[in-house]
């Protein structure tokens, strides 16, 4: 069952970091639950899901409790 915080939070924030199916290496932000925190990552280009921000300051602005 999903605590108070992670049901207001935005369903992006929830979803796993994912790289995608492609080898480019874009450096994007995502929100990671355990961590609490968004963390940069490497996206491929292509697939993934919508956990995938240009920039820290915008994921946490999405993202914050």
């Amino acid at each position: 069952m999903a605590s108070q915080s992670e049901a207001a939070r935005d369903p992006r924030c929830l979803q796993p970091l994912q790289t995608g199916r492609c080898h480019a290496l874009f450096y994007k932000y995502g929100f990671d639950p355990k961590a609490n925190a968004c963390v940069q990552f490497v996206y491929g280009g292509c697939g993934g899901n919508t956990n995938r921000f240009a920039t820290k300051e915008y994921c946490e602005q999405v993202c914050a409790e």
